[in-house]
């Protein structure tokens, strides 16, 4: 079930889709499963919804097609299957799955293409 964590979190060891963490560790989304060791970590965004929370950063995404797209602040809170289409402007914090982007988000996005579950 997922959840919102505003410190840190503990994941036991096991095998996730995609994984941010916030700090470091792992800088981008991978694109295959990774193992991570019983633990704390900061902040991390699991690809399939475990964990969702988003680093206090922006960055701005030009209008352009991206493969997945994790967007927080309860407006999605799963990722998306399909492509998707953001429109230009800056948002706060976005993970895009493959490491198009290592950010990550709280503002609209136009989600033109995928399956979407609210949150």
């Amino acid at each position: 079930m997922r959840s919102s964590v505003a410190q840190s979190v503990t994941l036991q060891a096991g095998s996730y889709d995609a994984v941010v963490i916030d700090g470091g560790e792992f800088s981008e989304p991978v694109a295959q499963s990774v193992t991570l060791q019983a633990g704390s970590y900061d902040i991390v965004v699991v690809d399939g919804g475990e964990f969702s929370e988003p680093v206090a950063q922006s960055v701005t995404l030009q209008f352009g097609s991206y493969d997945v797209v994790v967007v927080d602040g309860g407006e999605f809170s799963e990722p998306v299957a399909q492509s998707v289409t953001l429109q230009a402007g800056s948002y706060d914090l976005v993970i895009v799955d493959g490491g198009a982007l290592s950010e990550s988000a709280a503002c609209s996005v136009d989600l033109v293409s995928g399956f979407y579950s609210l949150a």
